[in-house]
Order: structure tokens, then sequence, then C-alpha cells
């Protein structure tokens, strides 16, 4: 894949985000702390700041547009992390059916 195609990309997967995420989060390499539990927040904080360690593009709590829902952690490069804590794979499988998964793929992270 050449440049020019992964700019698209990049450009279509950043589109599938409310405006809020695409100017303000992870970009400049700030981590989003949500109210959930300490042992899901350090684990997502451990996988944001692996992922940046790695020069990664990362959003966190980011709002799909269309009312689709929030994901823990978006790598830009085309996943989806969801860290599971108090809520079931088949809670989560459930609530990814509204992510847009042609565009990302799913990655469910056990703390």
């Amino acid at each position: 894949m050449n440049s020019k195609q992964k700019a698209m990309e990049y450009r279509a997967r950043l589109n599938e985000f409310e405006p809020m995420n695409r100017q303000l989060n992870a970009f400049r390499g700030t981590f989003r702390k949500d109210k959930s539990t300490d042992p899901h927040e350090d684990k997502k904080y451990a996988l944001w700041k692996d992922l940046r360690r790695q020069g990664h593009d990362v959003l966190t709590e980011a709002v799909f547009t269309k009312g689709r829902g929030r994901a823990d952690i978006v790598d830009m490069d085309g996943t989806i992390f969801e860290v599971l804590h108090s809520e079931s794979r088949e809670e989560c499988k459930k609530k990814a059916e509204k992510y847009p998964l042609g565009l990302f793929k799913l990655i469910m992270v056990e703390v």
C-alpha cells in the first residue's frame, strides 16, 4: 500500500469519530480517563502508553459518529481495543456491533 492509500484510509477512519475526538484527543499525546474502575483504567493506560511509545496515533474514549458508541482505545492504524473488566466478551461483542468494523478490527483485552 502506498502512502496516498494509507492517508486515505487514515482519513476514512478518522471521519468515523465525532469532531471533538478528531481535534482534541490523544493526537496531542493525552490520555482521557473515564469513570471506570481502577483496574480497567490502569490496563487502558498501560495499553495507551505502549502504543504511544511505538509511535501510534491513539484515541482514548473515542466517540463514534451517529451514536454508535464509545471505544476504550483506538489505534488509528486500524484497531479498536476494548478492555474487559466488568463486562463479558458477549456484552462487548454486542456493543461492538455498532462499530465501523469494516475499517477497524476489534481486540478484547482482559484486565
